[in-house]
């Protein structure tokens, strides 16, 4: 497939799936998600606890700094000429972050066995973590799948989104989320890597030309 029809096909996956998550987030916010919600809380929870607490572990915000920090220690060999790949993967992750902050203030739903609870704003960005839509582990998992899997075979695409789904599923049955909550997640994962890619183009060239780039402090490598 010619480097445009890659592209014309990214944008129209990624309208899509602004559509699906805009749907879902709708649903979310209008309580209509609860019966599938409750009904898979009622299958998965609180099963499988030490597997699901390991998959959870494996994308929690301590790990996924080590996964960020480690890429750098090549790079510093290199001059730190990072690849336009390691930086879509941090700014998608970034993204991925900010949007699930914005929807967990936003709608303020509880979490499996938590009150319904409505918060000022100030107050509900400093207990963010009170509340379950979207997921910030299943949205994380998603970003690392999607880079960790492009440009590589079938295996590796196939682990991937095997370990997503096991987070995901984690997340459930350790009755920290709802089934709507990882869905939404993982399609913002997919969507904001996406958009990431489709504009690394451009924000890669402003880089290159930027303070940075031109003082040698960073130099871009196109290869992934």
């Amino acid at each position: 497939m010619s480097g445009r029809n890659s592209k014309k096909l990214e944008v129209s996956v990624a309208s899509l799936l602004t559509v699906i998550l805009a749907y879902l987030i709708l649903l979310e916010y209008w309580g209509l998600t609860s019966s599938i919600d409750e009904e898979a809380l009622s299958i998965m929870g609180g099963r499988g606890v030490l597997p699901a607490r390991i998959l959870s572990f494996s994308a929690s915000l301590l790990l996924f700094a080590l996964y960020c920090i480690i890429p750098l220690f090549p790079a510093a060999l290199r001059k730190w000429r990072l690849s336009v790949s390691y930086l879509s993967f941090i700014f998608s992750l970034l993204l991925a972050m900010l949007v699930v902050l914005a929807l967990k203030i936003a709608i303020q739903a509880p979490r499996p066995l938590e009150e319904k609870i409505t918060l000022p704003l100030m107050q509900a960005l400093i207990h963010y973590d009170y509340f379950s839509f979207p997921s910030g582990h299943a949205a994380r998992a998603t970003v690392l799948a999607y880079y960790a899997g492009k440009n590589r075979g079938a295996a590796a695409k196939i682990t991937a989104w095997l370990w997503v789904l096991g987070v995901s599923a984690s997340r459930i049955m350790l009755e920290q989320h709802w089934l709507s909550d990882v869905a939404a997640s993982v399609i913002l994962g997919i969507l904001v890597s996406i958009l990431v890619d489709i504009t690394a183009d451009r924000w890669a060239r402003i880089l290159q030309h930027s303070g940075l780039g031109s003082t040698g402090v960073l130099s871009l490598d196109a290869s992934s």
